[in-house]
C-alpha cells in the first residue's frame, strides 16, 4: 500500500494557518497583558512563538515539496513540529538586548564607547550566545508562565503569579514584531511563489492585524 502523502495546498494551508493562530495567540496575549495578568500573557506570547516557528517548518516543507515534487506523509510533519524547543528556535528572528540596570550591557556600551573595535567582537560574541540559549530559554520561561514546579534547588516553588510584568510586556512585543515582519511577507506581493498558492486558494482567512502598540508597550 501507498503511504499516504500531504499534497502542497495541504502543506501551505498549514503554514498559513499556524501564522494565523500566532497573530490571534498575541492578541488574546495583548489583552492579558492590558489586564495586568502578566503570567497567562507571557505564556500565550509564547505559545504564539512556537506557532510562529511551526509555521517556518511547514512553509519550509512546502516549499521543499515544490521543488522536488515529493510531499511528506502525516508522520514525517508531526515529527517536524513536535518539539518545542525547535519550535522556538525556528521562531527566532531577531535578537534583542536590553540595557535594564547596571552591569552586563549597559558596561558593554560603555566600553564601546572607548574602543569602539573591540566592543563591536564583543557584541558579535554576545549576539551568538543569545541565539544559542534563547529557544531553550524562552521553553522554560514559557514553563514559568503556567505551571507550578519545583525550583532547581528543591527549596521552593515557581509561581506563575510571581511573573514579572515588565518581563511579559517585553516577551509579547519581541514576539509582535516577528509576527508583523512574517505577516508582511505572507500578504505582500514580493515572493512569487507565495502569491500563486494565495491565488490558488479561493478564500483565505484574513491574518490578524498585530495589537496595537498601546496594548504592548503599556506595563
Amino acid at each position: 500500500m501507498a503511504q499516504k502523502t500531504v499534497s502542497e495546498l495541504i502543506l501551505f494551508k498549514g503554514a498559513y494557518y499556524a501564522l494565523e493562530q500566532c497573530g490571534l495567540l498575541l492578541r488574546h496575549s495583548a489583552i492579558l497583558h492590558k489586564e495586568q495578568v502578566a503570567s497567562t500573557a507571557a505564556g500565550l506570547a509564547l505559545l504564539a512563538r512556537e506557532e510562529l516557528g511551526k509555521y517556518r517548518i511547514l512553509l519550509d516543507l512546502w516549499r521543499k515539496a515544490k521543488d522536488t515534487g515529493s510531499c511528506p506523509s502525516p508522520e514525517d510533519i508531526h515529527h517536524a513540529i513536535e518539539d518545542h524547543v525547535e519550535k522556538q528556535k525556528q521562531a527566532q528572528l531577531s535578537v534583542t538586548n536590553r540595557m535594564q540596570g547596571p552591569g552586563g550591557l549597559l558596561d558593554r556600551l560603555r566600553s564601546r564607547i572607548r574602543c569602539a573595535r573591540q566592543t563591536t567582537k564583543a557584541f558579535e560574541q554576545l549576539d551568538k550566545q543569545k541565539r544559542r540559549r534563547t529557544p531553550d530559554d524562552r521553553h522554560a520561561s514559557r514553563m514559568r508562565a503556567f505551571y507550578v514546579d519545583p525550583s532547581e534547588t528543591g527549596q521552593g516553588w515557581n509561581r506563575p503569579s510571581d511573573f514579572s510584568p515588565t518581563e511579559a510586556r517585553d516577551i509579547l512585543n519581541d514576539a509582535v514584531n516577528d509576527y508583523s515582519i512574517q505577516r508582511s511577507k505572507m500578504i505582500s506581493s514580493s515572493d512569487p511563489m507565495l502569491m500563486s498558492a494565495l491565488n490558488a486558494w479561493p478564500d483565505p482567512p484574513e491574518l490578524p492585524l498585530p495589537p496595537s502598540p498601546d496594548m504592548v508597550l503599556n506595563s
